[in-house]
């Protein structure tokens, strides 16, 4: 079974760094929260 839920991550941040206009050369870093996950739905149980 699948169901679609919609869901949000409270604390994260990304970077993009390049040197030259050609983004398929860019470095990206992204970090994010796994603990940080909210349902946006304060009625749903957190586990």
């Amino acid at each position: 079974m699948f169901a679609n839920v919609r869901r949000a991550f409270k604390e994260f941040w990304a970077s993009i760094y390049t040197t030259n206009e050609n983004v398929m050369t860019a470095e990206i870093d992204f970090w994010l929260n796994p603990s940080s996950i909210n349902s946006v739905n304060e009625k749903r149980i957190h586990i």
